[in-house]
């Protein structure tokens, strides 16, 4: 019947990928902890349990018509059926399994698309047929074979399952989201007839404002008694108004009361159903370990080892979106803590260690924010070879490594191309993998940590939003710009007084908590020029990134949203201070700080001035970028600084103007459109005073019109540039014409 009807064959073959895909997922658990297993009522168990979903595999293979994997099954199921009678496999039989599972996952792939079988599973089936045979053919008469490969230690391939475009879904969550749905339909209904009342009374009060129009003039049209002059008395109109507008303000304080109330409802529906939504999109960290298990004895056999994966809290929920981000960086930690991290048993044994190895994986949420640790029990990191390694690839040079150490000496093993493997191989020593586990994290908002102690182990944390669907932030204030920071960074805010903050070796510090703590000014680390603040102390926020903390001193705290983050676009992600831009409810754009980078960036910054950063004497150029953007002040500031200039910043032209009497300036850069003085009004300042008159002004700006293009003109700039069109060399270019 289902040859006759392809369209349903196909429809039952995408169900059955799914069923078989989970199926051969459980197997393989089940094999790998019946290999493990001491316990006989736990081995009995296993062995069910495995039986059962040969059973299931092998029925449901028939069901699709795919004879080869129904073939697999049926001799697996076989083959444990009569381990029933107390049979314990060997290793070499559980390498045989194994193999089988990752034939059958091959053509449940191949099955699924619609083509037909490419693997030679004729070999596969023929050491299976010799496993269920209870003929008592030994195993060893068949040397094990991966088909297609060379015979060799063979480390399977993962096929990570595609949490991308498919996941299931409970149907409890489901219905939750339906009744969601209705009760905003039921609350959209009522506000309908709420808007049909507010035309009604439009209506009112156009008619309302037609007949006064008549009374102004003087043409009531009868409605009132007539005065001497022959003029009608507006007093009867004017008495009926007051009524109408009595009534049409009692009708408007009742429609006002009700929408209060159905916006409220809309409001908590809405709410609700995001969360019922973003709920229906979690999944638990499991299903980004599936197959660690297997890929962890796959290569401690390669390696001449013995490990073991330890999952805890694996039922840790976290966005589908961020799972799938995750799952390369948490196999590439756990498969180099077994190449480089767990020693040989013998090693192991000499050193009063266990022979077998631990490879723990545990996942726990800390507020909005999931903590996932993957941690071994290894040799550590030796920080000595560490830095030889990068001196030897140029990463380093010998001069700058004596100065790293601890934290700072670790953040190598993330630069792209380091490797401590003295060999390369197709597992590793290529220098590709944990400057990718960082990229994939800090693209979540993410940070990633390592702690490590030699002879003890080493551990990676990586701190990451639940969901990034919406990220509640603190927003903040310096200057006239509104920046927010993710909540899960911020540990609480301070006010410090200025007497406690001391400098110690060029860098501001405060005791809070009991504990040292760097002070750093958000300005300084933006480069942005505030006036000093008339408050009695310092408003500081403290902004935590793994064992990093900071007091984050900003001119006001504006309060807690939550928002969209959305990414920046070409060519701004490079400005590194920054994860993101969101509109705010009041549609105003902040842009969204960057914990860790932020961090970073302050650790290279002394409690100098925010312009104070440049030699006295320096025969530089010196360039003034003044523009309302942080962004923008930002990338151009980048552009100029890499050519080798002097950059000072100006929030808008009367900032600049301000700067332009204290600082020597070589060629100003600036935005028309901005708040106090725009880039015109700035041009025609500089061009009015004898003291800048020389001074080259370019104007960077969205105005594209010739009117605007003249008036550039005009106020006498030597040169507009369209920031749609904008090129950084010819920027450049223009700068090095004029200075």
């Amino acid at each position: 019947m289902l040859e006759q009807d392809p369209q349903l064959l196909q429809e039952l073959l995408e169900v059955f990928s799914i069923e078989a895909r989970e199926l051969l997922e459980q197997m393989t658990a089940d094999i790998l902890a019946l290999e493990r297993t001491t316990e006989e009522a736990e081995r009995e168990q296993l062995l069910e349990n495995i039986f059962r979903h040969a059973h299931t595999l092998k029925g449901s293979a028939d069901a699709v018509n795919l004879p080869t994997l129904k073939a697999v099954a049926h001799h697996l199921e076989t083959f444990f059926e009569n381990m029933r009678g107390g049979v314990h496999p060997s290793q070499e039989t559980i390498d045989l399994i194994l193999q089988a599972i990752d034939t059958m996952e091959i053509l449940v792939e191949e099955g699924s698309s619609g083509h037909p079988a490419s693997s030679d599973a004729d070999d596969l089936l023929t050491k299976l047929l010799t496993l269920s045979d209870p003929t008592g053919t030994k195993l060893s008469d068949h040397p094990l074979k991966v088909p297609g490969e060379a015979q060799e230690d063979v480390i399977r391939p993962e096929r990570p399952r595609d949490l991308e475009n498919t996941f299931r879904v409970a149907a409890t969550k489901l219905d939750s989201v339906l009744s969601r749905v209705g009760e905003l339909i039921v609350a959209s209904s009522g506000s309908e007839q709420h808007i049909r009342g507010l035309r009604a009374l439009a209506l009112n009060l156009a008619e309302w404002e037609s007949s006064l129009r008549e009374v102004r003039l003087g043409r009531t049209r009868g409605r009132g008694r007539a005065k001497g002059n022959g003029r009608q008395d507006p007093e009867p109109f004017l008495i009926e108004a007051e009524e109408r507008l009595k009534t049409i303000g009692r009708e408007l304080d009742g429609l006002t009361r009700s929408l209060g109330g159905k916006n409220r409802t809309i409001s908590h529906a809405l709410r609700d159903l995001e969360e019922e939504v973003r709920g229906a999109r979690m999944l638990p960290i499991s299903s980004a370990l599936e197959g660690l298990a297997r890929s962890v004895r796959d290569l401690s056999h390669v390696e001449k080892k013995r490990a073991e994966l330890e999952v805890h809290g694996g039922e840790t929920q976290l966005d589908r979106m961020v799972l799938e981000k995750i799952k390369a960086p948490l196999s590439h930690l756990v498969r180099n803590a077994v190449a480089h991290g767990i020693e040989s048993p013998e090693a192991r044994k000499a050193i009063g260690k266990p022979e077998e190895g631990v490879v723990k994986v545990t996942a726990k949420q800390r507020g909005s924010m999931a903590v996932i640790e993957v941690e071994d029990d290894g040799a550590g990191i030796d920080e000595a070879a560490l830095l030889a390694s990068a001196i030897e690839k140029g990463l380093v040079d010998a001069g700058d490594a004596e100065n790293l150490e601890g934290r700072k000496a670790l953040d190598l093993l993330f630069r792209p191309g380091f490797s401590l493997s003295p060999v390369v191989t197709d597992l590793y020593g290529r220098g590709v993998g944990l400057d990718v586990v960082r990229e994939n994290v800090e693209s979540l908002n993410g940070v990633v940590e390592v702690d490590t102690s030699q002879g003890r182990g080493t551990k990676f944390t990586l701190i990451l939003p639940l969901t990034i669907t919406t990220t509640r932030c603190v927003l903040v204030r310096t200057g006239d710009q509104i920046f927010a920071i993710p909540l899960g960074a911020v540990v609480r805010s301070v006010r410090l007084s200025p007497s406690e903050v001391r400098t110690i070796e060029g860098r501001e510090a405060a005791r809070i908590d009991g504990e040292p703590v760097r002070v750093v000014r958000l300005a300084q680390v933006l480069d942005i020029f505030t006036a000093p603040s008339e408050q009695p102390y310092l408003t500081a926020v403290i902004v935590r990134s793994g064992e990093r903390a900071i007091a984050l001193v900003v001119d006001g705290i504006v309060g807690i949203d939550e928002i969209v983050v959305k990414p920046l676009p070409p060519p701004l992600p490079a400005v590194n201070s920054f994860a993101g831009a969101a509109i705010l409810g009041t549609g105003h754009v902040v842009s969204v700080l960057h914990p860790a980078n932020i961090i970073s960036a302050s650790e290279t910054l002394s409690s100098a001035p925010v312009h104070g950063d440049d030699e006295p004497g320096t025969d530089k150029p010196v360039v003034m970028i003044v523009d309302d953007s942080i962004t923008t002040r930002t990338l151009e500031k980048n552009i100029f600084e890499a050519a080798g200039y002097v950059v000072r910043v100006a929030v808008d032209g009367a900032d600049a103007w301000t700067q332009l009497h204290s600082d020597k300036v070589d060629l100003v850069v600036s935005d028309v459109t901005m708040p106090r003085m725009n880039g015109f009004e700035l041009t025609e300042r500089i061009r009015s005073d004898q003291r800048f008159q020389t001074t080259p002004v370019v104007l960077v700006t969205s105005l594209d019109s010739p009117s605007d293009r003249e008036r550039g003109i005009e106020v006498g700039a030597d040169a507009y540039v369209v920031k749609s069109a904008f090129d950084q060399e010819h920027l450049l270019s223009i700068a090095r014409r004029l200075i």
